[in-house]
């Protein structure tokens, strides 16, 4: 699916397939990354070493280097879900940390935790 979407983005001649193909490649890297994330985990396939190479292959689109996923996601983030200090994922803060923030660190912490907040909270904290 990745492949196709990829190919049509390419080589459509129709101007107006750039955006719905383009919305589509998002879903496509989305899902593939799911995947990839339940490979890391083992429970994709019953076969460790299936699960990795499936793995491998599934997190290229996102550009994630499953190693790292692995090592970041599996064994940092839900060895120590919650624990503030060692989960660079999850950091919740005191209403007292919250007032003590400036203003553009409320607004950013504000965004961060909306609906719309994933993307930039990933791409500086995971990516950066």
């Amino acid at each position: 699916m990745y492949a196709l979407v990829l190919t049509g983005l390419v080589l459509s001649p129709a101007w107006w397939l750039t955006l719905p193909l383009l919305m589509l490649a998002g879903l496509t890297v989305a899902a593939l990354f799911v995947l990839g994330h339940d490979a890391a985990h083992g429970v994709l396939t019953n076969d460790n070493r299936l699960n990795s190479v499936i793995g491998h292959l599934l997190l290229i689109p996102s550009f994630h280097i499953y190693e790292a996923w692995v090592l970041g996601h599996n064994r940092i983030h839900h060895g120590h879900t919650v624990r503030q200090g060692m989960d660079f994922v999850w950091h919740p803060v005191t209403v007292e940390q919250y007032q003590a923030m400036g203003s553009l660190g409320r607004l950013r912490h504000r965004v961060e935790w909306s609906a719309l907040g994933p993307l930039p909270y990933y791409l500086r904290e995971v990516w950066w």
